[in-house]
This record gives structure tokens, sequence and C-alpha cells, in this order.
């Protein structure tokens, strides 16, 4: 099955928005817009759905301008280390691995 969401293997802007998410905290939307580099952080989110990784989002409450605000994480295995990360496709579609380095956690693309 084909998606259109974008390719991570060459999509900066992909690499820079799952490098935030892969901590597999809560990040608000500008969070996102600013690791990626982009204004479009909800279409980012979704291109990254596309490929198969597993986002969660979450209401986080109105702005003091009455602006709904929301928060993304991305959903991970936290079995032992160099586990893949979860995706919708089991079948591996991607190959993504998340390594601990120095105590910080590191995704590696192929």
């Amino acid at each position: 099955m084909r998606h259109h969401g974008g390719n991570i293997q060459t999509s900066e802007r992909l690499q820079l928005a799952q490098a935030l998410l892969a901590d597999g905290r809560w990040h608000t939307t500008l969070e996102v817009a600013r690791a990626a580099r982009t204004e479009a952080a909800g279409s980012t989110i979704g291109d990254l759905r596309k490929i198969g990784l597993d986002v969660e989002t979450r209401y986080a409450g109105e702005s003091a301008e009455g602006r709904k605000m929301y928060q993304f994480r991305l959903i991970l295995d936290y079995g032992k280390k160099g586990s893949p990360i979860k995706t919708k496709y089991p079948s591996g579609q991607m190959d993504f691995l998340r390594t601990n380095i120095g105590g910080m956690a590191v995704v590696k693309c192929p």
C-alpha cells in the first residue's frame, strides 16, 4: 500500500519531528513546529502516522486567546535496549531502532 505522507529517510522535517517525539514525552504543537522547522505541525504529525509511527494526541486545554491546544507523543516499545519503536505496521515497514547513548534516547534510521 502506498502512503502519501512523505519519506522519513529523505524528509528532514519528518526526521526532526520524530527525533523530538522519540523521548516518549508529551510535546505541544508549538514544540513540534519549532523542532521540525514548519508551520504545519498537524500535517507533520499526520505524515508520521501515515508512515506507521504510533503518535498519540491529547487535548491540553485552551490558550489565553481561546485557541485549543494539543500535545503529542510517540508510543514506544520500552523493551530492552535496541528494541524497535512500536508502529502500526508489525511487518517492519518502518525499521527504526531506539538505543540509549549516555542516557539519551537516539533513534537510528536505516
